[in-house]
């Protein structure tokens, strides 16, 4: 990922030097995991509490789709 998308959509908030370190860090990971359907059957029988955060300011995830976008990969 490109330092600027990184910088911009991720960790707007930490000073340059922590921006940079991070950045560093970031390795690629495989897209499959994210394609494969999961049974989740099982898991949603478990007599565990559920819960889910919406995020309604996070804007991330859109920033980075529009830069995928903007470079013409998907």
């Amino acid at each position: 990922m490109p330092f600027p998308i990184w910088r911009e959509a991720f960790i707007q908030d930490a000073d340059a030097e922590l921006a940079a370190s991070t950045h560093a860090q970031l390795s690629t990971e495989p897209l499959q995991p994210f394609r494969d359907k999961l049974d989740l059957t099982r898991f949603y029988a478990l007599d565990l509490p559920k819960s889910y955060i919406n995020a309604t300011e996070d804007t991330a995830p859109e920033r980075l789709a529009d830069a995928i976008d903007a470079a013409g990969r998907d």
